[in-house]
């Protein structure tokens, strides 16, 4: 059976991307994909580490939607296009995240953990000073709060990010 959509795509909406969206539709329709959905980053309350600039996940959305909004015209008839955001969940975001999700018709979100208690679990500090059982415990427990917060997404995203 062949894989005919995408839907957790980032393109230079999101911080950690260059690659322009209108490249990605190219490409998708040169591999034969019928439907792309790109789900650029938006964490609010990312920490701030000295590699990234601020805001580095803040997704600027009314430029996202507009570019979306003309690739889709350009593209029509050659494949589906679809608004989605990958959402950071943390409890102390919770409504920040209603509100953007409710803010823009996003076709499809995902709800993701790349912060737990204020760390990235990318960086080696979260693991310092304790067992890596721990540091694993905490992050999938973090996962439950999260859940018990928000639930206004179609997919939890990312449960293996700790093991990058």
């Amino acid at each position: 059976m062949p894989i005919t959509a995408d839907c957790h795509l980032h393109s230079s909406f999101s911080g950690d991307s260059d690659t322009p969206m209108e490249d990605m539709v190219r490409e998708g329709i040169t591999r034969g994909l019928e439907t792309l959905c790109f789900t650029e980053h938006n964490d609010f309350d990312y920490p701030p580490y000295p590699d990234l600039p601020p805001d580095y996940f803040i997704l600027d959305a009314d430029s996202c939607l507009g570019t979306l909004t003309a690739l889709k015209e350009k593209y029509a008839g050659k494949i589906r296009l679809l608004l989605g955001a990958e959402l950071g969940l943390q409890p102390g975001c919770a409504r920040k995240n209603a509100l953007f999700a409710k803010a823009f018709p996003f076709d499809f979100i995902i709800g993701s953990s790349h912060v737990c208690h204020g760390k990235d679990p990318w960086y080696p500090g979260f693991f310092e000073e304790r067992s890596q059982e721990d540091a694993l415990r905490e992050y999938f427990e973090s996962i439950l709060e999260n859940l018990r917060c928000f639930q206004d997404f179609d997919v939890y995203g990312h449960l293996d990010y700790i093991l990058r």
